[in-house]
Parts: C-alpha cells; structure tokens; sequence
C-alpha cells in the first residue's frame, strides 16, 4: 500500500469515526464528494488547507499521518476485532488468540491457558496484509 494510499484510509477511519458520510464529510471539508473520494482512495494527495480543516472538524491528524491516535484510543477496526472477540467463548477466544499469535510469528505460550502446549510461528509466512473486516456503507 502507498503512502497516498494509508493516509487516504486513514482519513477514511476519521470521517467513519466521527460518524459521517462521504457526502456529508466533503461539504464540510470544503471540496467535492469526487475530490473527497480520491482522498481517501489515494489516487490524489492533499493539501495542507485541506487537512487544517479536518482537523478543525475533530479529525485526528496524529492517525492520520503517522497511525498512532493521538488520545490512545482504538479505530474502526480495532474496535470492531475486540466487539467480535467479546462475543466468543473463551475456548474461541483461546483459539484466536492462537492463531493470531502465529500468523504475527509470535510464540504463543498456551500454558497459561492451563493446556501445557507451545506453538511456534511457521518459519515463512505470507506477509501481504489483507483487509479482511467489512467497512460500513457510506450512508
């Protein structure tokens, strides 16, 4: 993913998080829905006008140009995983847990969760991140 193409999807976070439709967003941000779209799609940069704006509609340009919320809070997806983990049992949270841990290439410790047993990551994995959360329909 280009560097146009991160802070396009992160703005796309923002604008989601603050509950707003493309629409709605690029009026208030002073450009076209067109214009708004290619943001976020990374297909054209922005200006510095631009982003002063969004940061004046609460925007949080800190995640926006480096992915760390400048409040320590979670974004969209972030929030999403955890709903979905709270929803399992904990054996499927056990389990996810798991493979979470291998597929990071991490060693996943399940002792703690009192079955005595070490897995260890696949010495090459694909590293190709996917997106593999839905995204909530522009209203």
């Amino acid at each position: 993913m280009s560097v146009l193409e991160t802070i396009g999807q992160r703005i796309r976070d923002e604008r989601l998080r603050l509950g707003l439709g493309l629409a709605d967003f690029s009026e208030k941000a002073g450009v076209h829905k067109n214009s708004q779209s290619a943001y976020e799609a990374g297909r054209t940069s922005c200006n510095a006008v631009y982003l002063a704006i969004l940061g004046d509609l609460g925007v949080d340009l800190s995640y926006v140009f480096t992915g760390k919320r400048s409040d320590g809070t979670l974004g969209f997806q972030e929030q999403s995983l955890l709903t979905m983990l709270n929803a399992l049992s904990l054996r499927e949270r056990e389990a996810i847990y798991s493979a979470v841990s291998v597929l990071a290439g991490n060693v996943v410790d399940l002792g703690s969760y009192g079955h005595g047993k070490t897995a260890r990551a696949p010495s090459k994995l694909n590293s190709e991140k996917i997106g593999f959360l839905p995204e909530p329909s522009d209203q």
